[in-house]
């Protein structure tokens, strides 16, 4: 393949398809994004031998599939993987308990609330972050905050100010070893404000 020659490829397995509810994407749409043109210059011979063997692997239905012998062999490793793999689902999941979030954002405006932190650590708090940074702040919603960090400095960087406030921590691997110093740090930063 030369330098100057595109390759196109589509996705191998599909995906389970996304409830009707989660997906308002016409047909012509959803077509048009399984496959991709790339121009990959000196490497497209190497990329082309990779998803030639990703395809044959069929390595896209058994991340679906949450086969975690993709990446490990060991039992506790793949235990781990798997549930780290629970991104694949979430938006259908969150469809169900739709309802009971609509509610419970109501309860929190109606009480007064200005401030949502979400303190995590990595992985626990990208996906608020990405959000917080994506969509913003709604007029008459609480602002999102998100704390990565256990920095005392960090944490006594946060606004001032913090007074109706719900902390959420959300903790990953070893909740214990993560909550006890994050949120006596918190703790102890807000007692002083």
């Amino acid at each position: 393949m030369s330098e100057s020659t595109s390759t196109s490829f589509g996705y191998g397995g599909a995906p389970p398809a996304p409830s009707k509810a989660a997906c308002s994407t016409s047909a012509p749409q959803l077509q048009s994004m399984k496959s991709m043109k790339l121009k990959l210059g000196p490497v497209a011979d190497a990329v082309e031998l990779a998803l030639s063997e990703a395809l044959q692997e069929k390595v896209v239905e058994r991340i679906w599939q949450k086969d975690a012998s993709l990446w490990k062999t060991e039992p506790k490793a793949q235990e781990n993987i798997r549930a780290s793999l629970g991104w694949l689902t979430v938006a259908d999941e969150m469809l169900g308990v739709a309802d009971q979030l609509t509610e419970f954002s109501a309860f929190i405006r109606g009480r007064g609330f200005r401030h949502v932190m979400v303190c995590g650590m990595g992985g626990s708090s990208l996906c608020p972050e990405v959000l917080r940074r994506s969509f913003g702040q709604l007029d008459e919603y609480p602002e999102l905050l998100v704390l990565d960090s256990t920095d005392p400095d960090v944490i006594a960087d946060l606004p001032n100010g913090l007074i109706s406030i719900i902390v959420y921590l959300s903790l990953l691997q070893n909740p214990a070893a993560q909550l006890n110093p994050l949120s006596c740090l918190i703790l102890d930063v807000m007692a002083t404000r």
